[in-house]
């Protein structure tokens, strides 16, 4: 359950940037995002990815244990 909250938690950094970013890339046509915050949303979405599998292996443990 640690995992998919974690999971939870990172995503809201990323979703706000790209809302921010969709919104100023219709405000501007012109627009891209900085480099530096590309960087940072990626590094958010990596380790979102890296936990998906420990969340999928819990849930195959806790349901071939019982415990729901």
């Amino acid at each position: 359950m640690l995992a998919f909250a974690t999971i939870g938690g990172l995503s809201a950094i990323p979703t706000i940037a790209l809302i921010r970013w969709r919104r100023a890339g219709r405000a501007n046509p012109d627009f891209a995002p900085p480099e530096g915050a590309v960087l940072r949303v990626r590094g958010f979405i990596f380790w979102e990815l890296v936990l998906v599998p420990v969340v999928l292996i819990c849930a195959a443990a806790m349901a071939r244990s019982g415990a729901f």
